[in-house]
C-alpha cells in the first residue's frame, strides 16, 4: 500500500542523497578557513574545528547505515516463506 503510494523510499536511495548533501557541504566548508582569513593560525584552527564536524557527521551516517542495513536484512529474513 505505502509502496503505490510513493511513501516508501529506497534505503540505497536515501543514503545516495544523504552522501551528495553532505559531500557538498563538506566541500563548501573545507574552503571557509582561506575566504574567512589570510592569518594561517586561524585558518589552521578553523581547519581542526571543520574536521571535527567532519569527523562527527561521518560517523553519524555510518551508524545509521548500518542500522538500516541490519533493518532490511531482518525484514528480508521476515519476508521469505
Amino acid at each position: 500500500m505505502a509502496e503505490r503510494q510513493r511513501d516508501l523510499v529506497p534505503a540505497e536511495e536515501m543514503m545516495a542523497v544523504t552522501q551528495l548533501i553532505v559531500g557538498t557541504l563538506v566541500s563548501r566548508l573545507s574552503g571557509l578557513p582561506a575566504q574567512f582569513t589570510r592569518n594561517l593560525g586561524e585558518r589552521h584552527r578553523l581547519e581542526s574545528l571543520i574536521d571535527a564536524i567532519r569527523i562527527e557527521v561521518a560517523d553519524l551516517i555510518e551508524q545509521h547505515q548500518d542500522a538500516y542495513e541490519r533493518i532490511g536484512a531482518e525484514a528480508d529474513r521476515g519476508s521469505q516463506p
